[in-house]
């Protein structure tokens, strides 16, 4: 890596600007939304924060759309708004149950450059912390409700490794945050067994849907006479609450691992040109 003034250039990376990486999205000529019978919408609350995939989206009619930003399926979606943008709210809509879509007005959608870029790639430079707080700073209007100009975004520095390597860094990350996603869905479930215990044994096995404090105080509780019953149910909750402290654990140590690892892969500390990476999982 040479230091050029304030520029760093990465040995065997190119220099050049986001418009030239990126493919920004557009409506075609002729697409009549308002023909089409159910459309999907990705409004900003089904954006993740820090994560790669948009799980879901919405549904409306055609003729529902009155504003919104055409994408594609397989599109990146970029928050424009403040505090959005800072925040991290992007996502990668991968898993559109239709060939295209309209976001919020908020979302930028672009995707990557046949034989030049990976979206994923891409996706995961926006990620980067330092990349975010200096785009944050160019952002425009009023306190609170400030917005990063499209031409600003377009003309922002990027350096763009070659596509092989591009792949292989997409790959280590999204590992690293699929990571995550798992651990996420550990505490999920965990959570759901411990409230299913929990209800089944304070109601004697009859579910009688949530509890008040009020009804709490006053609820004939089925406490078990043989306090060795009561200690296997105590261990067992106890159980449940260690998995899941263990699970927060891991997911502060990966969130950890992912920012450095994201920092060091995109400024070219780390490279992994040379190494044997599954890329399957991060089509360009």
């Amino acid at each position: 890596m040479a230091d050029q003034g304030n520029k760093i250039m990465i040995n065997g990376w190119a220099e050049t600007t986001v418009k030239d990486a990126a493919e920004f999205t557009s409506k075609p000529r002729g697409l009549d939304v308002k023909s089409v019978s159910q459309v999907p919408f990705i409004p900003m609350d089904l954006v993740p924060q820090n994560g790669t995939f948009i799980a879901t989206h919405n549904w409306k009619t055609g003729k529902a759309i009155k504003s919104g930003n055409y994408f594609e399926k397989g599109d990146c979606l970029l928050s424009k708004i403040t505090p959005c943008f800072e925040n991290g709210k992007q996502g990668i809509a991968n898993r559109l149950a239709a060939e295209f879509g309209y976001a919020s007005t908020e979302l930028i959608p672009f995707r990557g450059k046949d034989k030049i870029s990976n979206k994923f790639f891409l996706h995961y430079f926006f990620s980067e912390t330092t990349t975010r707080k200096q785009l944050a700073q160019k952002t425009e209007g009023a306190t609170g409700r400030q917005r990063l100009p499209l031409s600003v975004l377009k003309s922002w520095p990027i350096n763009l490794p070659p596509l092989p390597e591009q792949n292989k860094i997409a790959a280590v990350l999204l590992k690293i945050q699929q990571s995550i996603t798992a651990q996420e869905k550990i505490i999920d479930s965990l959570q759901n067994l411990k409230r299913s215990n929990k209800n089944y044994w304070i109601s004697g096995g009859k579910t009688k849907g949530a509890l008040t404090c009020g009804a709490l105080r006053e609820y004939p509780l089925p406490l078990p006479r043989d306090l060795r019953e009561q200690q296997e149910i105590a261990d067992v909750l106890k159980h449940l609450d260690t998995k899941t402290t263990i699970a927060k654990s891991k997911i502060i140590a990966l969130q950890s691992l992912f920012k450095t690892t994201l920092n060091k892969l995109m400024s070219g500390d780390i490279r992994v040109a040379d190494l044997d990476i599954d890329v399957n999982e991060v089509d360009a």
